[in-house]
């Protein structure tokens, strides 16, 4: 089992080296259509899992789902009554708030001493209330972009309680439909406001195809997280028919190739707009045949890989790595243009920098009343 759970946190690992890849490299080394080889009917485009390191987002969002319900699809921990609840909410608030409140005013005085810029008034009630997320001009906030997952995150935490109620009161694969359902529409929906003249990467979040406030907003990526509960239910109680691990895992990685794909064939305009909504879906099947390969495995060459103590210790310090990651960025943006080998010191000092970073803020913000630090250092084995 622990050793299973160990795979979860190598791939969260992945997960979060793939969205550092993104940021760091895609754009310098392998953008959508870095290199295309063309055939008389198909255009290849063999770069593509690289040029979308960013769906390491999606993912995230998926083991999210699966994490959070584990202990409730064991039965350990029930949500029968309000003093539950509570319980579950007191535990999330201290999970994810100090970490989430630390860094924003840390990135506020950032910017007053280097920019002398202050947020307004109602853009700090929104970091306040963490309901950023609900408006157009902060749904990717101002004071670090890479906020707007973490909303979703909390919002994910607030809708909890109710998605497992209901899923206990009615079944899991119901909920699963339901939001699949919803999700889809609410995609489709955002959609509609990317034209076919607009500018995909352009300063407008409406102008994206990768994020805008509708087609990203919790009930457009709701069915990321139900996906996650789904398949830890699916481990907790498999199905009496058996499945291969490597076949399954050999599926997932061939669905995600393709979305990969997929996604460079719009950016390139190969493809209509009109298939995005279709992809997050296509993702989370991939995406869930990887996961559940990994969980069903018998102990294995492939486990092991996914359940080794680096990526592990990576996966666990995802939410720190995440958050400082983009800002360092930023911050260092002149010297991150790796175009050649002089590039690597800078490039050295950053990771090493955003090590030191993530480390620190794991054991002291995000952990900060946990007592013995070992514990938190301590993989699944």
């Amino acid at each position: 089992m622990n050793e299973r759970i160990g795979a979860i946190n190598g791939l969260r690992g992945i997960a979060i080296l793939g969205v550092v890849w993104h940021h760091v490299f895609q754009w310098g080394y392998t953008p959508p259509g870095a290199i295309i080889i063309q055939f008389p009917n198909f255009t290849f485009l063999p770069l593509s899992f690289f040029a979308n390191g960013w769906l390491g987002v999606n993912l995230f969002f998926i083991l999210s789902g699966f994490v959070l319900f584990y202990p409730f699809a064991l039965n350990r921990r029930t949500l029968s009554g309000w003093s539950d609840c509570g319980n579950f909410y007191k535990h999330r608030i201290r999970r994810l708030m100090p970490l989430f409140y630390f860094l924003v005013t840390v990135f506020i005085l950032f910017d007053y001493f280097f920019n002398q810029t202050l947020p307004t008034l109602q853009e700090t009630l929104l970091y306040l209330t963490a309901t950023f997320n609900f408006t157009e001009s902060t749904y990717m906030p101002p004071v670090n972009f890479l906020l707007w997952s973490l909303g979703l995150e909390i919002w994910f935490s607030i809708f909890f309680p109710f998605l497992v109620i209901f899923s206990k009161k009615f079944s899991i694969s119901y909920l699963l439909m339901l939001s699949v359902a919803l999700s889809l529409s609410v995609r489709f929906i955002g959609i509609m406001e990317i034209g076919d003249d607009c500018l995909y990467m352009g300063n407008d979040t409406d102008c994206s195809i990768y994020l805008n406030p509708i087609k990203d907003s919790i009930f457009g990526r709701l069915d990321d997280f139900v996906v996650g509960m789904w398949l830890c239910h699916l481990f907790i109680n498999p199905p009496e028919r058996r499945f291969s691990s490597i076949g399954l895992f050999s599926t997932g990685m061939v669905i995600i190739l393709v979305v990969c794909s997929l996604w460079d064939y719009i950016y390139l305009d190969r493809i209509p707009v009109a298939v995005l909504p279709l992809l997050n879906s296509l993702f989370q099947l991939g995406a869930g045949c990887i996961i559940y390969s990994l969980i069903i495995a018998d102990p294995s060459r492939l486990l092991a890989w996914f359940s080794n103590r680096g990526l592990q210790l990576i996966g666990m310090m995802t939410y720190s790595i995440y958050i400082w990651h983009g800002r360092l960025i930023w911050i260092m943006r002149d010297e991150l243009e790796i175009k050649a080998w002089k590039g690597i010191v800078p490039l050295l000092l950053y990771l090493s920098a955003l090590l030191l970073i993530s480390v620190t803020s794991y054991r002291f913000i995000e952990f900060w009343y946990v007592k013995d630090s070992k514990k938190l250092f301590r993989v699944a084995k």
